[in-house]
């Protein structure tokens, strides 16, 4: 599924517009256990909070057969709605799936978000599966590629910004100032946010479904790679954070507990993810929907590396490498745009490539086509990364991927 930043502008004149990714339906206001009809879903109760069943029919109102989404989501999966035409939204976890004759029946719990108006929805589903590290790629347990959920941490006029601005800080390591909506939706895989400024306290309140944290002086929000489990909890309305505490965006829930997996890899920053040389590390692939003629997957990674070993990095479209910048032998941070775009022409997906940032560049394959039919299913995205010696921390600080149709 999609992975996507989207942060709109400040006011002024509107911009060109397009369609929201997702897999669209149509809401039902009927809150009956039956068949919605082609392209509906219904809730159990019109009252969001108090929904414990949805209803989808197998077909999504532009014509798309899900049979083969419903059968690959889980229990413990989340569910995410957003308005196509709007700003209404709402998430779900996932407590049971049934198929009843002619539609789904998903058991689900109440995350956050606001009740519904008739109208159109885009769905993503973010399964449970969390990062691993692959010695042999062809392994048949590969998790199933989608993303995990993620919100965003909103911080109040944090580095001096003026008073009524809202800053996002998000784990590509920028802070971003925005005035109005903004929607992030990020996997949780790789990246927590540290603070290492230990002298500041936190105010911690509920706004919108969302966490809002204001400090109580500068934080010196950096970033970090992580892996693991942990649990950071706010259960105070101040709290102090201690050197290299680790705040992430991820699982953001209606309250004041923050739920992570991310210390750093080994429990230390002493111990990296590369912990063999030659070991190849793969992040759980992202798994892209067959290309229509005309659309595209645009992908926005950042790297981070360190350690004074040879690394690399790339990315594949399957097994097709699509980015593979030089050799790194620095600590660096490398931003590797790409966009893989089916032609009108053509039944065949293939790349375009570009530009990167002052600190690294890398190479694509300008108009190569790929091996990949855009009819014959969906194909994976995945990032790999090795190094030449051990104790080399590198791996992919954030992923922006959006399919546009």
């Amino acid at each position: 599924m999609p992975r996507f930043i989207n942060i709109p502008p400040a006011e002024g004149i509107p911009g060109p517009t397009g369609p929201k990714a997702g897999p669209p339906f149509i809401y039902s206001v009927n809150t009956a256990d039956q068949n919605p009809g082609g392209g509906y879903f219904r809730l159990s109760d019109a009252d969001v909070s108090g929904s414990n069943f949805m209803y989808f029919n197998t077909t999504t109102s532009d014509g798309y057969d899900m049979t083969d989404d419903f059968n690959s989501y889980e229990a413990g999966g989340r569910l995410y709605f957003e308005q196509a035409v709007g700003n209404k939204r709402v998430s779900f976890l996932i407590t049971s799936i049934e198929f009843k004759t002619t539609y789904w029946k998903i058991g689900v719990v109440y995350i956050s978000g606001v009740n519904l108006v008739p109208g159109t929805y885009v769905l993503a589903y973010y399964d449970t599966t969390e990062t691993r590290t692959y010695t042999d790629l062809s392994d048949p347990d590969l998790p199933p590629a989608s993303s995990n959920p993620g919100m965003a941490v909103i911080l109040d006029n944090i580095s001096g910004n003026a008073t009524g601005q809202k800053c996002v800080a998000v784990s590509d390591g920028n802070v971003y100032t925005v005035v109005g909506r903004v929607t992030i939706l990020h996997d949780n895989e790789t990246h927590a946010l540290v603070f290492p400024n230990t002298s500041i306290t936190w105010a911690a309140s509920e706004v919108d479904g969302l966490t809002k944290l204001v400090a109580s002086g500068p934080h010196g929000l950096t970033s970090g790679m992580c892996d693991g489990k942990a649990e950071l909890h706010i259960a105070e309305a101040s709290i102090g954070f201690a050197l290299n505490d680790l705040l992430p965006i991820t699982s953001v829930i209606n309250s004041t507990e923050i739920q992570t997996s991310f210390p750093w890899p080994g429990e230390s920053t002493a111990a990296p993810i590369i912990s063999a040389v030659g070991a190849t590390g793969q992040l759980k692939p992202t798994k892209m929907p067959p290309l229509r003629k005309n659309s595209r997957i645009i992908i926005d990674a950042n790297y981070i590396a360190s350690g004074s070993g040879v690394k690399t990095v790339a990315v594949k479209l399957g097994d097709n490498d699509i980015f593979t910048p030089p050799n790194i032998t620095t600590a660096t941070t490398l931003h590797i745009p790409v966009e893989v775009y089916n032609k009108n022409a053509t039944d065949s997906q293939e790349t375009r490539v570009s530009i990167a940032s002052a600190t690294g560049y890398g190479t694509g394959a300008p108009g190569a086509t790929f091996n990949v039919e855009t009819n014959a299913g969906a194909a994976d995205i995945t990032f790999q990364f090795s190094a030449s010696a051990v104790n080399e921390l590198i791996g992919v600080r954030s992923r922006f991927i959006e399919v546009v149709h």
